[in-house]
């Protein structure tokens, strides 16, 4: 009977992460990492489902988009769409907050430096008032903002007599010498929230 009950063992064993389940293997996807599904003795991981041939390898998924939030997931708002604050592949998305988790509610965070597109007019990393973008991430009036690479907004107002965000001068046009929306200077003059110098006099010859 030793001999029988080895010889059944040698081939009804299976080995974990060679991509074929079999034996007692709940799952095997062809790898022994933990985190993926299916765990490194080829268990289902909570909060995955996996499926594949018998014989063959597992494909595991963590449902998301199923609007239930587990541990390997950032969030889940019942849907796979992407820019509404739960990317499809269940993570918060940059200038986002989500919460919640059967389903995540997610919302944009005003205040965090990172403009929303479509959520946000402006978004310029405080909740200060009278700068260009309200603490409700709205452009304030009179003023114009502008966004960098990473989506910061520097919003200015020509024409304050505030030098702010891209301008170079402002001098609330008492000068006509500060131009192009205060970004540049009339040759002859310098310029900040004052401008002087232009163009130089003509001499006058004395009388005696």
């Amino acid at each position: 009977w030793s001999d029988y009950s080895s010889y059944v063992d040698m081939y009804t064993s299976s080995d974990c992460g060679d991509g074929s389940r079999e034996g007692q293997e709940q799952c095997d996807d062809n790898n022994v990492n933990p985190g993926d599904g299916c765990s490194s003795n080829c268990a289902v991981e909570a909060g995955y489902s996996c499926t594949g041939p018998a014989g063959g390898t597992d494909s595991c998924s963590n449902g998301c988009g199923d609007g239930t939030k587990v541990a390997n997931e950032e969030c889940d708002d019942n849907n796979n769409a992407d820019g509404d604050g739960c990317d499809s592949a269940c993570r918060t998305e940059s200038g986002w907050t989500c919460t919640g988790t059967n389903p995540s509610s997610c919302s944009t965070t005003c205040g965090d430096g990172v403009r929303v597109s479509g959520q946000e007019s402006c978004d310029d990393s405080n909740l200060d008032a009278n700068d260009g973008c309200s603490s409700t991430c709205t452009i304030e009036s009179g003023f114009a903002c502008t966004e960098d690479a990473a989506m910061k907004s520097t919003c200015q107002n020509c024409g304050n007599g505030v030098v702010e965000g891209t301008e170079v001068c402002d001098d609330a046009g008492a000068s006509a010498a500060c131009l192009s929306g205060c970004t540049t200077v009339k040759a002859g003059w310098q310029c900040g929230t004052t401008c002087v110098g232009g163009p130089a006099k003509p001499t006058q010859a004395t009388t005696t």
